[in-house]
């Protein structure tokens, strides 16, 4: 984040908007808190993190009912992922598909500045 700010910003806005498609906006669920696990990206360079290597992407993986974390996952584990329970994160410019953007756009909560769950991002040291 020191050499790259601006790269930075970029991955956590994509952790938060990934994980926002395993939790979707509900009203019950206002009070919760999600603590996603972000040490894998912790001691990476920003490059890396949004270019990871051929064969690899980055992805939300969720734990618990009330966690996640990011990872590194190799193509061939693409297979046995649980696809409810993950997400790729994508640096490529594309955001949210069609479907989720007409849903998003006609939350009568979201556009009146309504309900939210929190999400916490939690790394080691």
């Amino acid at each position: 984040g020191k050499k790259d700010p601006a790269g930075a910003l970029k991955v956590l806005a994509e952790v938060y908007r990934q994980t926002r498609e395993l939790w979707p906006l509900q009203a019950t669920a206002a009070d919760e808190t999600i603590t996603v696990r972000i040490d894998a990206l912790k001691d990476i360079e920003c490059a890396q993190v949004l270019r990871p290597e051929s064969g690899q992407s980055w992805v939300i993986s969720k734990t618990s009912s009330k966690d996640a974390k990011v990872k590194l996952v190799s193509a061939s584990e693409f297979k046995s992922l649980d696809w409810k329970n993950h997400q790729v994160m994508s640096f490529d410019g594309q955001r949210l598909g069609k479907e989720t953007l007409a849903k998003t756009r006609s939350s009568p909560n979201l556009s009146a500045g309504g309900w939210m769950r929190r999400l916490s991002l939690a790394a080691g040291r």
